[in-house]
């Protein structure tokens, strides 16, 4: 066995095997056939398919940290010491979330059951559900077609989505809370507006949006956000949603503490936005507004969000998003930023309009 990720696989093999009765007790078949090893971005994967004597077929999933885009083997992969730190804290995340969310009595709210950390081969060892994401549903033709049944349906989903973070932050009322940090925002601001002064195809009224910008800013600056542990990356792509209806967050390796606005604003604008443009869905913008609505109900349920906190969030992302587009754009071929540009100028109006939205006092 001269393949040295082979012996690797191996070796994790042999140890799955011998915790399996541990996790989900004696005669449980394991599948015989040999676990491909897959590659993402960010990770490693591999699959094992269980068999207990009683229930649904089980299959766990074994995830070990890989450099982004980076040509490493097996043997250099677990020996790098800051994927080490990140596999721990990773795997220390999905503890804590499955531990809250198990005790929620709904049986809409799942997390990833989380078996252990195997050092080792910085591996974590996970069950896998069944699931599409949420991007998954979204781009779907029903969706596409605007059948108002898909999106009511996608709407109740959202609510739950709200549901799901509010118990990963916390109860609403035990939150603690910290100055909002006016100065920083403030820089952040003059920061992207110099960078698209240097930006004509953006061709956007930079001092209009600086002007609206500083009005609404020094409408909150002496409020004070709750803050929470953050999921870092609640996006479409990191909620994922099984047969049943029921939802989860994954990708846990970006948790921090923060303002809760910013884990909230990070979907609605991944959805209201970022997708929304890709996906052509400006024409279906009253969706849009319902399943955003849905949400933001599943999170905060009885209580209100400060909406002026709120907007000024959705307008930093909005920045953000149409930063991103514009990149996307300039780094491809000719023949394709000119059809970018007809697209982009489509997103430019419809993100500017949300922009327009959120800067607006409330």
């Amino acid at each position: 066995m001269s393949d040295p990720n082979q012996k690797i696989i191996a070796e994790i093999t042999e140890e799955i095997q011998a915790r399996i009765p541990d996790w989900y007790g004696k005669g449980v078949l394991v599948s015989s056939r040999s676990p491909v090893l897959r590659t993402s971005k960010k990770s490693y994967f591999l699959d094992y398919h269980l068999r207990p004597q009683a229930g649904k077929p089980v299959k766990l999933m074994v995830k070990i940290p890989r450099q982004r885009n980076i040509e490493m083997t097996l043997p250099q992969t677990i020996s790098a010491e800051d994927l080490i730190q990140k596999a721990k804290l990773e795997y220390e995340m999905l503890q804590s979330v499955f531990e809250k969310v198990a005790i929620i009595e709904d049986p809409h709210l799942r997390a990833i059951r989380v078996w252990g950390y195997l050092p080792r081969w910085n591996a974590i060892v996970m069950e896998e559900l069944q699931t599409k994401t949420m991007l998954e549903i979204l781009a779907g033709i029903r969706m596409r077609l605007g059948v108002s049944t898909a999106w009511r349906s996608f709407e109740e989903t959202m609510m739950r989505a709200g549901k799901w973070l509010r118990h990963l932050h916390g109860p609403p009322d035990e939150l603690a809370f910290k100055p909002f940090d006016y100065d920083e925002m403030c820089s952040y601001v003059e920061m992207k507006m110099g960078q698209w002064k240097e930006v004509p195809r953006l061709k956007v009224k930079v001092p209009a949006i600086q002007e609206a910008f500083a009005n609404v800013l020094l409408d909150v600056k002496n409020e004070r956000v709750p803050v929470a542990t953050l999921h870092g990356d609640f996006t479409l792509t990191n909620l994922i949603v099984s047969s049943d209806g029921s939802i989860s967050g994954i990708d846990l390796d970006k948790m921090s503490v923060g303002p809760v606005y910013l884990d909230l604003v990070r979907l609605i604008a991944d959805f209201s936005l970022r997708e929304a443009v890709r996906l052509g869905y400006f024409f279906h913008h009253e969706h849009l507004c319902a399943s955003t609505s849905a949400f933001l109900r599943g999170y905060f349920e009885t209580h209100s969000p400060n909406w002026r906190l709120l907007n000024v969030y959705c307008a930093k992302e909005a920045i953000n998003i149409i930063s991103w587009f514009e990149k996307r754009i300039n780094g491809t071929t000719v023949i394709f930023r000119i059809g970018g540009g007809i697209y982009f100028w489509w997103m430019r109006r419809y993100v500017h309009k949300m922009l327009n939205q959120y800067l607006t006092p409330v």
